[in-house]
């Protein structure tokens, strides 16, 4: 049962109107003038200084929203969707797969013909103990990378209204530099050489090295509904582009640990799966479940 493969990175400035006089019997229309300038958003294109928060305002009120639905998809045809929890990031997927996703484990469902075929008819859940990354990508792991990338996002820009699933969005361009994704990840991770001996390699070199960054930094492009919060997330991340989706907001997550008399442990689902897979004829084209 291992890990998903390729699923898986404020204050407001101060505005300086150059070109405008103002006489003094219209000082008294200067906030509304300054406010249609800066809240309504009417001006595609024109650079909001990051200092504004736009994004991370973003983040921080998606966080606060409790649960959703979400879909995150990848450009190699991979999605994973499901139920989530915004601020502790526990979820359910109801696909691929049915998975419970908890801070120190993963249950992944076994259908009731697999069970009997193993001799574990009364085991519904497979139990990995290990923190399941919800995005599977080696630039964004899980929920709090997410937001802390989404922190650091640089260059906003209004680029226009629209409608996600039918609810009214304003949209967002942004850059995010490698110095976002090495803020979310640790210092150092495991790589291996060509004999395939692991070795501790520093994060920043092993992004360098490894994936094409763009002069510019990554592009982001963020969906906002009139509360603020994150309906869509196009993130153009150097491993491949990733959309992250949000939808019916207060929706219930029911992300508890199954009962223990219908969880086994993964070690020895995988012994008694190997096992009974040993058989030639199992074993042969077309593979069944769990032989597959």
């Amino acid at each position: 049962m291992g890990q998903r493969s390729g699923m898986s990175h404020e204050a407001v400035g101060d505005r300086k109107l150059r070109g405008v006089k103002f006489r003094v019997g219209r000082l008294a229309l200067f906030p509304l003038l300054l406010l249609a300038l800066t809240g309504s958003g009417a001006a595609p294109g024109r650079a909001v200084s990051t200092t504004d928060g736009v994004v991370a305002r973003a983040a921080a009120i998606t966080r606060a929203s409790g649960s959703a639905h979400v879909v995150i998809s990848y450009s190699r045809s991979a999605v994973l969707s499901g139920h989530i929890d915004l601020e502790r990031g526990t979820a359910t997927l109801d696909k691929p797969a049915h998975e419970i996703l908890l801070p120190s484990a993963v249950y992944q469902s076994i259908q009731p013909q697999e069970a009997r075929l193993l001799g574990i008819g009364d085991k519904r859940w497979v139990r990995t103990d290990v923190h399941e990354t919800l995005f599977g990508d080696p630039f964004i792991s899980d929920l709090d990378s997410f937001y802390g990338v989404l922190r650091r996002a640089r260059e906003v820009q209004f680029i226009g209204a629209g409608r996600e699933g039918g609810i009214p969005v304003r949209r967002y361009s942004a850059r995010l530099g490698i110095d976002a994704f090495l803020a979310v990840n640790p210092s150092s991770l495991e790589d291996w050489d060509k004999a395939g001996n692991s070795r501790p390699v520093r994060t920043a070199e092993y992004f360098a090295d490894y994936f094409a960054w763009a002069d510019d930094g990554q592009r982001l492009v963020l969906a906002l509904d009139a509360a603020g919060r994150i309906r869509r997330a196009d993130l153009d991340l150097p491993s491949e582009p990733i959309t992250v989706q949000f939808a019916r907001y207060g929706t219930a997550v029911d992300a508890s640990s199954p009962s223990s008399e219908e969880v086994i442990p993964s070690t020895e689902y995988e012994s008694l799966k190997s096992k009974y897979c040993s058989n030639p004829i199992r074993s042969m084209p077309p593979r069944k479940p769990p032989c597959q």
